[in-house]
């Protein structure tokens, strides 16, 4: 029997909502995004460009550094700009972030592109999960829920993606797919609306 949502009504059929599912594929972008950074940032600095442990190590601690400052600013840039165009700007930050990180072997380079990804990322899933309880509002519960779980499918998917995709590639061409997860990210932001101008001055992170 399914679980029953605010109202008594079945959560499941949410997962056919579009745009929820649209909400949820953005944070499962971000998460996968995420997921890759954590797992493979620091072999790649190590093992593919040869760099020393401690500048292997640091790509990983720059990155979630900046994944904390990034998620102390959310609420301050969202109140700015909305929540769309921040999810546009993590977007175009990611991709363009991770394509400076791979297009070059300098250290310094390569580490200010993880930087920025993780300061575009930081947006992403947080935003996601509060434009999910934004969509369906007398279901906000349940429609965190879904989205939650489709998100963490791609935090558990990417690691093991790149690692197959970089047998047969390389690990370079491999870490692509967060620039192309940040492209996605983009594309989708495009889709999504802002929340109606009264329910805008309420304030919290998902005030425009």
């Amino acid at each position: 029997m399914a679980p029953k949502a605010e109202g008594g009504t079945g959560r499941w059929d949410l997962y056919r909502d579009r745009s929820l599912l649209l909400v949820a594929a953005i944070a499962c972008l971000g998460l996968l995004a995420e997921g890759e950074m954590e797992h493979w940032s620091g072999i790649y600095l190590r093992d593919t460009l040869g760099l020393a442990a401690i500048v292997g190590g640091s790509g990983v601690a720059v990155f979630y550094g900046a994944m904390a400052l990034g998620r102390l600013a959310i609420g301050w840039l969202v109140g700015r700009v909305g929540n769309r165009r921040t999810l546009l700007a993590s977007g175009a930050l990611a991709a363009g972030g991770m394509l400076l990180a791979l297009a070059t072997t300098s250290p310094a380079l390569v580490v200010g592109g993880f930087l920025l990804v993780g300061l575009a990322l930081a947006a992403v899933a947080p935003l996601a999960f509060s434009v999910a309880g934004e969509t369906v509002p007398d279901r906000a519960g349940s429609a965190v829920s879904v989205v939650t779980t489709i998100g963490y499918g791609g935090f558990l998917l990417g690691p093991p993606l790149v690692g197959g995709l970089a047998e047969a590639t390389g690990l370079r061409v491999a870490l692509g797919i967060i620039a192309v997860a940040g492209l996605a990210v983009f594309v989708l932001a495009l889709a999504l609306r802002e929340p109606e101008a009264d329910a805008a001055t309420e304030g919290g992170v998902g005030a425009p």
